[in-house]
């Protein structure tokens, strides 16, 4: 005999609304006392729409969109060139309608980090500027 889930209609009602609010959806299901892991599993065992995990699910799906709105409606209102620059429009593969924060790592020759000690001889290996002008550097120092 499988034990009884702890997806109750109060846990229920509590992840969404704090999903809802703003919060990741698994800080939620902490705050509503249930393990991200739980979490999880009630949304994958939703997919095939088993109840009552399925209206758990679409339920989830519906406040992650509305908390997103709410935040692209704030960000538009508070900050409208950051909306212009990086909102609806600016799509990209992804995340439509906002730009995708990417990191550049910068690597040697065997496509590993460069090591520090190499970044320092490079650094001190440049001219220094001099007191009729510029460096040859372009700038850099």
């Amino acid at each position: 005999m499988p034990r009884p889930t702890k997806l109750t209609p109060e846990v229920h009602r509590t992840i969404v609304e704090y999903i809802r609010a703003g919060a990741y959806d698994h800080v939620a299901a902490q705050a509503a006392g249930i393990a991200p892991s739980t979490f999880r599993r009630w949304l994958e065992r939703g997919a095939p729409g088993r109840p009552p995990y399925r209206a758990f699910a679409a339920d989830v799906a519906q406040a992650r969109a509305q908390a997103r709105v709410a935040a692209e409606i704030e960000v538009r209102r508070d900050h409208p060139l950051s909306w212009l620059r990086y909102g609806p429009g600016r799509e990209r593969p992804g995340a439509p309608g906002w730009t995708q924060s990417v990191q550049h790592e910068h690597s040697g020759p065997e496509g590993g980090p460069i090591p520090v000690a190499t970044l320092i001889r490079l650094f001190d290996a440049l001219p220094d500027e001099d007191a009729d002008g510029p460096s040859t550097t372009g700038g850099i120092r």
